[in-house]
């Protein structure tokens, strides 16, 4: 625990407690919290970024907590770990393209029957709004409105935070909700005025108990890139919000300055610079060059979500839309663009947000494309991605539903 506290390689002492722990079940297996503690061990070294069997090990404890709560039914801890086992597996089923939904189910189930017997206990209360926060993404990814289940998981984070006032990360996880949904609705087209400014408001009632928690500096920042980036689509001034967000994810990098999350929010950040600075002054071709840099040495940590390598995809949408309207040569930014996506539909081959943006990298080479039968192939190509994208999540129609036609009117071009 003090290595994994330290940010040290705890795996080689991982799994000298669990086989510490499996030998001393193989002489007594009636021993509710060893089997715990074999779970938790499981759960931990699940958690280190090159463990290549993870899910074998979630589903290692996931067997010791069942066996655990057989022989104690009225141990809270084996609920709440039980519902972080199956709420892990769910975001890597989602990550990979897979139906999360079962596992969501069964999480949600392990932490509200915690509640039964430990109602005070906010763990269990944070439990469920995260889970129901899955939910929510899994509705979006539907094309259905993800809103209700997070007013739910709100109300939940709210209960964390009526029985523990003093804790900051009932607060947080309010901020996040409050996040996903400011995000949301920017995409859909919707006001953020209401959402963004409450997600930052709870985020810094967390930072206020817990003031030098780096990964609550970088919630802070990314409410305010989503905040610049939604004015930037607007044709209005980011530059506040901007400098909101350099701030807080300069903080964030003085608390963890090799967390991968941060440091691609950080590259995030210093793209929106960049084209705000692009749309006012002409831009920089090196600015964007660095905010590529950036992108590379985040992802190169290996952060946990393909939520982080589409933040490079879309800069890199951006980048080449940028090159193209001024008769610059957008292939560098389209090249990197569809790597980076073509690898992410390779784990999440139906992700329609992931679709829509191979279809926009393909509409900019379908309108810099300088012979018309390689435009009319490229913008066919795009027309295709982007009816998909909208076709499975009815969400995105507000974002890419011009380029649609776009794309279509260029096809259909002689």
């Amino acid at each position: 625990d003090y290595q994994d506290g330290t940010g040290a390689d705890s795996t080689e002492h991982r799994t000298a407690a669990i086989d510490a722990y499996s030998k001393a079940i193989a002489m007594n297996d009636r021993a509710a919290r060893v089997w715990l503690n074999l779970g938790i061990n499981f759960v931990t070294r699940a958690s280190h970024p090159d463990n290549r069997d993870a899910e074998g090990d979630l589903a290692r404890a996931a067997s010791a907590f069942e066996k655990g709560r057989a022989l104690d039914s009225g141990n809270v801890v084996t609920f709440f770990y039980s519902g972080e086992v199956h709420a892990e597996l769910a975001h890597r089923l989602r990550d990979r393209g897979g139906d999360p939904a079962p596992e969501l189910t069964l999480a949600l189930t392990s932490y509200r029957k915690g509640l039964s017997l430990a109602p005070a206990l906010p763990h269990l209360h944070n439990g469920v709004g995260g889970v129901l926060m899955d939910q929510a993404a899994l509705a979006w990814d539907h094309g259905e409105s993800p809103d209700a289940l997070l007013t739910e998981a709100r109300a939940a984070f709210e209960k964390a935070i009526s029985v523990a006032p003093d804790q900051g990360y009932g607060y947080n996880n309010v901020g996040a909700a409050l996040t996903q949904l400011a995000s949301y609705q920017s995409i859909r087209g919707d006001d953020i005025e209401s959402s963004a400014p409450a997600a930052a408001a709870a985020t810094r009632e967390a930072l206020a108990r817990i003031p030098n928690h780096a990964a609550l500096w970088g919630n802070l920042a990314r409410i305010h890139a989503i905040v610049a980036a939604h004015r930037l689509a607007q044709g209005r001034d980011p530059g506040a919000a901007v400098a909101a967000a350099s701030e807080a994810i300069e903080k964030a990098l003085a608390g963890n300055p090799n967390d991968p999350e941060i440091l691609v929010y950080r590259a995030e950040i210093l793209g929106l610079a960049a084209r705000w600075k692009a749309r006012g002054r002409g831009g920089d071709p090196r600015d964007f060059d660095a905010v590529s840099e950036a992108f590379r040495s985040g992802l190169d940590q290996k952060p946990k979500s393909q939520e982080y390598p589409m933040l490079f995809a879309r800069f890199c949408f951006e980048w080449a839309s940028w090159d193209a309207t001024r008769n610059k040569d957008p292939e560098p930014a389209l090249s990197t663009g569809t790597t980076v996506v073509r690898a992410v539909l390779e784990a999440r081959p139906r992700w329609a947000e992931a679709i829509a943006l191979r279809g926009g990298l393909s509409l900019v080479k379908a309108r810099s494309a300088g012979e018309p039968v390689e435009r009319r192939e490229h913008a066919a190509r795009a027309a295709r991605d982007l009816r998909a994208a909208v076709s499975e999540n009815a969400n995105l129609e507000h974002l890419w539903g011009g380029a649609r036609k776009v794309a279509e009117q260029l096809a259909g071009a002689r």
